[in-house]
């Protein structure tokens, strides 16, 4: 697997609140996370920084405890990496809220975050808010998190189509951050690899996806293969469009043929 990251304060902000990590856990693994903050002159900035820090230590300490690669060797979806990425945002959540509710200057500070954690062709997600992740082939971008947000809601109860929310005038309004209040329950998303036809998955802030349409993002990365000329197009575009937000966006390119194979020492296996 190929990965790369960018991120960028946009035309119109003072600051970068947004905050990424990519990191190689294991031969096998990698650990992705975008984090889109909100609250006060450096709330969002602070937010979304210390939530990611956090949310890595957590994870890289619980895995320290298990002996090599082990605990990121399975079939199927393992109800235990569940339970380390539930626990690690809980604990995430918690640091984040002290911390606003300790420092006046920070209160009602917090942030969304989409983590990929991806081992072999396994993939655990964790979603809260509205920052996504989307699969991408040569033929279709499709969004796979669902946003945490008042006009997903809205679409929901069928009183607005997504055509609708994509210019919905609250379509920034979300229900749900690390952060802002004592306990978070996070949405945790598992998907077999080998099973899909994706190349390539994005991540990113909705500083990207309220400036570029779904449609416009798959055109230019198939334009661009290179991940980091990819990751600088999406953001031009995104500027280009009004740049109104901050952008970030992550992307990851699946080796298939691993994929393929690792399924196939699977069946064996069997």
């Amino acid at each position: 697997m190929q990965f790369f990251g960018k991120s960028d304060t946009g035309m119109k902000r003072k600051e970068n609140q947004d905050s990424f990590i990519t990191e190689q856990l294991y031969e096998n693994a990698i650990l992705c996370l975008v984090c889109d903050g909100m609250g006060g002159a450096n709330g969002g900035s602070i937010a979304s920084s210390l939530a990611c820090k956090d949310f890595v230590n957590h994870i890289k300490k619980k895995l320290s405890d298990i002996k090599q690669q082990d605990q990121l060797r399975f079939d199927g979806m393992n109800p235990e990496i569940e339970k380390l990425l539930t626990k690690s945002l809980t604990l995430t959540n918690t640091a984040v809220y002290k911390k606003a509710f300790k420092e006046k200057q920070l209160e009602g500070m917090g942030t969304t975050m989409v983590c990929a954690l991806i081992t072999d062709d396994k993939l655990y997600v964790a979603n809260v808010g509205d920052s996504r992740l989307y699969f991408i082939n040569g033929e279709s971008i499709t969004q796979f998190t669902k946003d945490h947000s008042y006009v997903q809601t809205l679409v929901d109860l069928g009183q607005i189509t997504p055509e609708e929310a994509a210019n919905n005038p609250h379509k920034n309004i979300i229900t749900k951050a690390i952060g802002t209040q004592k306990k978070i329950e996070p949405d945790i998303y598992y998907k077999n690899l080998s099973e899909t036809d994706c190349d390539m998955i994005l991540m990113c802030s909705d500083g990207l996806t309220n400036f570029v349409t779904d449609e416009d993002i798959h055109s230019l990365l198939k334009e661009h293969t290179d991940l980091e000329s990819a990751c600088d197009a999406l953001i031009n575009k995104a500027n280009e469009n009004g740049g109104g937000d901050n952008i970030t966006a992550v992307l990851i390119k699946l080796d298939k043929k691993t994929s393929e194979k690792t399924s196939e020492e699977t069946e064996e296996q069997k």
